[in-house]
């Protein structure tokens, strides 16, 4: 089912619209009462793995595309300065294309588990321990022109201390890079 798109190597373009809720960066008091919302632009280079067939309950046999991500750098302006974003080095980012119905291809779910590390004014390096959680319908492989919807997930700072919160976002994957 998805054989054909095994073992490849795809960079698209991609725009996040991201939320933040963090806390005074004066005070760190883990009151997440700032709140910081930027548009995102960058890029993903995802890798591909080869397809496997899975039984999911009484639905299936279904076919999955594995994959991860090499790098997945943006930026975006915001009213605190420049935004930036990438994947967390420590941390793979992975994620599955899986059919829907036994037989098609597409439309497909799209699901993944994300982990960054994220630049902000006054804050520096945050990161998300805990999976922000990627979920769409794709369409096609790539997925380009894709909408999917983010979870929310605690940012840590350097020393581990929560700082705020990522949440109410969404990754719009627009096209090859």
């Amino acid at each position: 089912m998805y054989a054909a798109f095994s073992n490849m190597q795809v960079a698209t373009r991609t725009r996040t619209n991201v939320k933040f809720y963090l806390d005074d960066p004066t005070k760190r008091d883990g009151q997440f009462t700032n709140y910081i919302s930027a548009l995102l632009d960058g890029y993903m280079d995802v890798v591909t793995r080869p397809q496997a067939l899975t039984v999911w309950n009484d639905v299936g046999p279904l076919y999955v595309l594995p994959w991860h991500v090499l790098d997945m750098p943006s930026e975006g302006e915001s009213s605190v300065g420049t935004i930036r974003m990438n994947g967390n080095p420590n941390m793979l980012t992975t994620g599955v294309i899986t059919q829907n119905v036994a037989g098609q291809a597409f439309p497909g779910t799209l699901q993944a588990s994300v982990f960054n590390v994220i630049e902000i004014p006054g804050y520096g390096k945050l990161h998300n321990k805990f999976p922000v959680v990627v979920e769409g319908t794709a369409d096609s492989i790539p997925p380009f022109h894709t909408e999917a919807a983010c979870r929310c997930a605690l940012l840590f700072d350097e020393q581990d201390n929560v700082r705020g919160m990522v949440g109410g976002r969404s990754l719009t994957i627009l096209g090859p890079a």
